[in-house]
């Protein structure tokens, strides 16, 4: 009788041990479950396979990586909304000069301060000016107002941060007219600079 109980609580105790090898996580109450690639630290060392309760495994869990911030959005159009419609090979873009002059207006430095705006935004661009006259005059005393023109609209864009390399004065003369009326109001569309933006 007394082997029969000995055999039997033998048993009883390897099947125990067999449950707690297999099934760590129940083999005692209040274990919280385990992970086999963490490794940090608990209350009876420096290991994943102690026994610990569900509180100070929380609390000693690695903290969640933090999200990703979100992508900055384009701040030349966040800065500048007109930026989206803007074209600066526009006729509305041009500046215009008083007769024999190729000095600059506040109008057109006004209009000169966006396309320097624009070619900031735009780093891959470059621009050729068009300096341009009315028809009156020499061919060859018109082509010379032409270029003085062009690099008066140049070396304001310069001050403005643009890069020299990247703005092209050239001068049409009277060789480019957008108005072919002889008014007064047609040679003074004529007396322009006109912007056309160049790909690299």
């Amino acid at each position: 009788m007394e082997k029969k109980i000995f055999k039997a609580f033998l048993i009883s105790g390897l099947t125990f041990m067999l449950l707690a090898v297999v099934s760590p996580s129940n083999a005692f109450a209040g274990c919280a479950p385990r992970n086999p690639n963490a490794n940090w630290p608990t209350s009876c060392g420096f290991r994943y396979n102690c026994c610990v309760s569900n509180t100070e495994a929380a609390q000693m869990q690695p903290a969640a990586a933090p999200a990703p911030a979100p992508a900055p959005a384009n701040a030349c159009l966040s800065n500048h909304p007109w930026l989206a419609n803007f074209r600066v090979g526009s006729n509305s873009n041009d500046i215009h000069f008083a007769f024999n002059k190729f000095s600059l207006t506040s109008a057109a430095k006004a209009t000169l301060r966006k396309i320097a705006v624009y070619l900031k935004c735009n780093p891959r661009s470059k621009l050729e000016i068009q300096g341009i006259t009315d028809i009156r005059g020499t061919v060859d005393y018109n082509m010379s107002l032409g270029f003085k023109r062009a690099d008066a609209a140049k070396y304001y864009l310069e001050n403005l941060g643009i890069r020299a390399g990247r703005l092209i004065a050239v001068s049409f003369g009277k060789g480019k007219q957008f108005c072919m009326e002889r008014t007064s109001s047609c040679y003074a569309k004529n007396r322009t600079d006109h912007f056309v933006a160049v790909s690299r």
